[in-house]
Order: C-alpha cells, then structure tokens, then sequence
C-alpha cells in the first residue's frame, strides 16, 4: 500500500498521523489480525508451525500477542517503507522490498513441510496421522480467508489510488482557477 501512496507520502509532515496509514490499520485491524486468530483459534498446531505445543501455551497471555503481530506488521511494513521513500539513499525501497521477499522466500523453503501438513505438535514431531493441507478442512478456510482478505486489500488499495486521485484533481483545478483569477484581475500581473 505504501508503495500506491509514495508522492503523498512524502508530502506528509508525520508518518503516523494522515489518513494512509489509517487505512493501513484498518486492513490489519480489520483483515489480517481476525484472520490470523481465525487461523489460531482452528488450528493453533498448524498455525505456530509446530515450533511450539499450544497445550504448553498460556493461552490468555498469547492470544493478545498473536493479535498484536498481526494488527501491527502491516503498519510497521508501511512505516518502515514511508522512511525508506524519505531517507536519501535512491536504493533503501528496493533494498526492503528485497529483504522481505527474500524472508518470506525463507520461511516458504523452510516451512514447506509445515505448511502443507495439518495435525496436531505431537503427531507431526512424533510421526503420527498428518493430512496434506489439501486432503484436510483446513484448505476451505484458507481459501476463504485468502479470497477475503485479498478483497479487503484490494478495497483499500482502491480507496487508496481513488484519494489520490482527487487529491491530484483538486490540486490541478486550483491551480487552473489561480492563472486564470491573476489573468483575469486587473490588479494582479499574470504569471
């Protein structure tokens, strides 16, 4: 998102406060960190990768921390490439970019096996009955999820590019009814 917003975003004094990364809170508020307890609630196994056994888990102190992740990455995603577009290195954007294509690539190689296998910690760790993602349940709520998720994102990129696109409308309309107020008025020269 931050990428569709780059030009306003470097006109705005602060970061945090104008009306882009509002809308990137309300994706992550509203989309990601619902379908990431979605996710968690279901499937807790699947969900942490079965690095950790949810049984072991304070599940009061870690459902807030899950929610938290997922409402605050996408934000911290925008932040960190809202600085990228104002620092004056040219090659930061595509230097973060890259880095997390390249961690999300890593993640994918490393966690393939985890991904693909729905079960509990104990089966996986201990070879008993694992389903492939697309032989269990599972695959329906992903589909979902992904299906509305990426519509929300697609709404809010929408949005996005939409305010811009007035903004920039009403920047060329004021600047068309100035020259021709100072073409027009016999007290100010043209310019």
């Amino acid at each position: 998102m931050a990428l569709v917003c780059r030009q306003p975003l470097l006109e705005v004094e602060d970061p945090l406060r104008n009306r882009y990364v509002a809308v990137v809170l309300m994706f992550a508020c509203g989309g990601l960190m619902p379908a990431g307890l979605v996710f968690y609630v279901q499937h807790p196994d699947w969900s942490l990768m079965y690095m950790a056994n949810p049984e072991h888990i304070p599940q009061l102190l870690f459902t807030p921390l899950i929610m938290s992740i997922y409402a605050s990455a996408p934000v911290l995603g925008f932040i960190t490439m809202c600085m990228g577009f104002r620092s004056g290195w040219k090659n930061i954007v595509p230097l973060i970019l890259g880095l997390t294509s390249l961690s999300l690539l890593t993640l994918l190689i490393w966690g393939w096996d985890r991904l693909f296998s729905v079960g509990y910690y104990n089966d996986y760790h201990y070879k008993g009955q694992i389903l492939h993602l697309f032989d269990s349940k599972l695959i329906w709520t992903v589909v979902g999820i992904a299906l509305v998720v990426g519509g929300l994102f697609a709404y809010c990129l929408a949005i996005l590019k939409g305010h811009i696109l007035e903004l920039n409308d009403s920047a060329v309309q004021e600047e068309s009814k100035t020259a021709e107020l100072a073409a027009e008025s016999p007290t100010l020269p043209p310019h």
